[in-house]
């Protein structure tokens, strides 16, 4: 490359931060598809990704005076990788590339040879790569654990911590964040959100791009946090992206602030009491946590005045400002109004003579406004705002709508603009013959409840109802939606080893839903261990997986069954799904027909993709039994199927002639459709009845690759390919080539 065009590439692609200049690290482009401290599945994104276009090839540069220090190549992971030690103290990290420098390449396969293994991970001395800024060190690509072609770049100081690339690059960006929802969530098993004890999700209303506000106050009695759904947005650009600084301020008094500078890599474990975990398996949305929890105070990007939620003392207003910014310092600001004080629960009294409805009213709240929607009995069903004709003065006549409005949903709004939940009436009376639903077992951090998801709306209270030791339990059910009846939070100490639960519907018509489980109440400092069906499944953990008391509970239940394999033990529910667990607990299968072991594993049934998803499964043969280790409570099975992997588009292809000078490499494609291939290791690949070839695995591409070395000499040459799923169902692929 001669000075001009270098000069040209070095100036357009260096970003600068004050005395320190790096070159951006490819000319792919400048456009980022994720940024610095984003969530990912129990860790934090250490680095920025840069678009790559779905494509690969694209070439990376030193970002600084330096050496290499350590090359990476997996089929997992980071796949390929390199890392530069920077001349300033700082590191330099390349992941997913499609291939090095032709010297680093020739390095790569030596040490590959040396280990016997295409997975390496390789130091090298200072004075082995030196690099200059500005010189090729490879090109991007899409090996590892990736879902698409890009470049995972990061930088880590001296300490080998993770720091912001946006301190040391600019990009354009002129856009504000963007706020999405606000949850309020109740951090004690007696606290109030608008009169219940469950979170509560509120939208806000925007005066612009820059200011929004609360559409209503709320209602808060007791310890509460906030968590706020957000993200950035970077000028056109389509991605959405984390945000960079969070600020909390309760009566104009800072309470809460966050950060996202740098972290240390085994505080990862930490990112759920950061970000909220269970209304991201709620909702599917991600939340930044605006408080302490369970000592999350160590991590590196919150302030250590940081407030672990608020609790009031008075019964007066309080002012909430939250304050969210971009690196570039667009800012946007949310505000609102609490009131500490109980949400009363609103008195509806129904006269079924005159067919009206009334409000009672409260002493504290005066009910300011009422509004109507008529809707279905079904949770689908559409909703329709309407007007109700008046009584009198006080009560409203409950209309006779035809099918299928004939459920009255009202929302009463009181003194200063609260909501509290609303209320639902049936407006013709329902011959209710049975009640059809799903309980759920719902643990938050405040505590456990029970719930009941109707199918169809009945209008009717059910009772939960459970004995323990000799003693009969019973719990109310309120109806927080319309098709969702949940109890208040239930103390750990009736719990203990529950086995059955059973709801109760009295009234007009009897009608008793009962859960079988088994459980326990597993203390944080100990070791827990819970089984059922006489050990068929059983989990085990050690001390502190959880970080406080938690309630683990296991149940039989009906899944889809797997198109392409049959159950062979479970489905089994294992809770908690919305307490996060730190470390990984064991999972374990009794084969009672040891038969049944081969071609066996566990998996777990992923829900929003529909679709049965293999874990990492060891057998012991001995005991009958299939092992696993998981991070979260989910729905499990051990589940068994014979179809073999499928192997496409071989090359050099069996019965196939070639000419010598033409045939420089292996390649072929493998895929298995179910429990999937796992790694390189699920493929063997041998060439006349030589050692296996240590070739190149792609998961996303699903290839493998395999340069050759020599020529091959004429004649007839023997390929054998064996490739087995991860229950062990083998492809077998065995015959010759010629060589003219």
């Amino acid at each position: 490359m001669n000075k001009i065009k270098y000069f040209i590439i070095l100036h357009f692609f260096t970003f600068s931060l004050a005395n320190e200049s790096y070159l951006w690290p490819t000319n792919a482009s400048t456009t980022v598809t994720a940024l610095f401290g984003e969530e990912r599945p129990h860790r934090y994104h250490a680095g920025i990704d840069v678009r790559t276009w779905g494509k690969i090839g694209y070439k990376l540069y030193a970002t600084s005076d330096g050496y290499i220090k350590r090359i990476r190549t997996g089929s997992k992971g980071y796949g390929k990788a390199l890392y530069i030690q920077l001349s300033d103290g700082n590191t330099a990290v390349y992941a997913h590339l499609d291939r090095f420098t032709p010297s680093l390449n020739t390095s790569a396969k030596l040490l590959q040879q040396y280990y016997n293994s295409y997975t390496i991970d390789h130091t090298y001395d200072s004075n082995e790569y030196p690099v200059r800024k500005g010189d090729l060190i490879g090109y991007s690509g899409d090996t590892g654990g990736i879902s698409g072609a890009h470049l995972h770049f990061e930088l880590r100081d001296e300490h080998e911590k993770p720091l912001n690339p946006l301190q040391f690059y600019t990009i354009k960006d002129n856009m504000p964040p963007v706020v999405n929802q606000l949850a309020f969530l109740p951090l004690t098993d007696t606290t109030s959100i608008n009169g219940t004890p469950i979170y509560k999700l509120i939208k806000f209303r925007s005066k612009n791009p820059f200011e929004y506000e609360f559409l209503d106050t709320i209602a808060i009695d007791g310890h509460f946090g906030l968590a706020l759904d957000a993200i950035d947005r970077i000028d056109d650009q389509p991605f959405k992206f984390g945000v960079y600084k969070i600020t909390l301020k309760v009566d104009s008094e800072i309470e809460y602030q966050v950060s996202y500078d740098t972290y240390r890599f085994e505080d990862a474990k930490f990112i759920y009491t950061e970000r909220d975990y269970a209304l991201k398996r709620e909702t599917g949305k991600r939340f930044y946590r605006l408080f302490n929890n369970n000592n999350n105070e160590n991590l590196l990007f919150t302030d250590k005045l940081n407030s672990k939620g608020q609790t009031f003392i008075d019964s007066s207003f309080h002012n909430i400002e939250i304050l969210v910014e971009d690196y570039h310092k667009n800012e946007i600001s949310i505000k609102g109004v609490i009131l500490h004080q109980k949400s009363p629960e609103i008195n509806i009294i129904q006269d079924h003579k005159n067919n009206t409805i009334s409000f009672e009213q409260d002493s504290l709240f005066t009910l300011e406004s009422v509004s109507f929607i008529k809707t279905g009995r079904y949770n689908e069903d559409k909703r329709f705002s309407t007007t109700l004709t008046p009584s009198d003065s006080t009560s409203f006549v409950i209309p006779n709508w035809d099918k299928p409005f004939t459920v009255l949903e009202i929302q009463p709004v009181l003194k200063y603009g609260i909501k509290p939940s609303p209320q639902y009436l049936p407006t013709r009376n329902y011959n209710i013959q049975s009640v059809e639903g799903t309980a759920l077992i719902k643990h938050f951090e405040n505590g456990l409840t029970i719930q009941f998801v109707e199918d169809k709306f009945t209008g009717l209270i059910p009772q939960l109802s459970f004995a323990k030791d000799g003693y009969q339990f019973e719990y109310p059910f309120y109806r927080i939606d319309k098709n969702v009846l949940s109890t208040r939070p239930i103390p750990y100490g009736h719990l203990e080893n529950l086995n059955s639960l059973e709801i109760m519907y009295a009234s007009p018509t009897h009608y008793s839903f009962r859960k079988e489980i088994s459980s326990i109440v597993v203390n944080p400092k100990k070791e827990f261990s819970l089984s059922i069906n006489a050990g068929e499944m059983k989990v085990s953990g050690e001390k502190n997986t959880f970080y406080d008391s938690t309630f683990v509970w296991i149940e039989k239940i009906d899944a889809p069954q797997p198109p392409p394999g049959e159950l062979i033990s479970g489905p089994y529910k294992l809770g908690p799904f919305l307490i996060p667990m730190t470390k990984k607990v064991d999972l374990d299968f009794t084969i009672f027909d040891s038969s049944q072991l081969s071609s066996s594993g566990i998996f777990y049934f992923d829900k929003k993709n529909e679709e049965w998803v293999y874990l990492e499964t060891e057998i012991n043969e001995k005991k009958s039994e299939l092992s696993t280790r998981i991070l979260s409570g989910e729905i499990f099975a051990v589940i068994r199927e014979f179809i073999p992997p499928e192997v496409n588009s071989l090359y050099p292809n069996i019965g196939a002639t070639y000419r010598q000078q033409d045939l420089q490499y292996l390649e072929f494609f493998v895929d298995d459709a179910f429990s999937g291939i796992d790694g390189e290791d699920n493929v063997v690949v041998k060439i006349d009845e030589g050692k296996p070839l240590i070739f190149e695995y792609n998961i996303h591409q699903k290839r493998i690759y395999y340069p050759f070395d020599d020529q091959f000499n004429i004649g007839s040459h023997l390929l054998h390919i064996t490739a087995k799923d991860n229950v062990g169902n083998e492809k077998i692929i065995r015959g010759t080539f010629e060589i003219k």
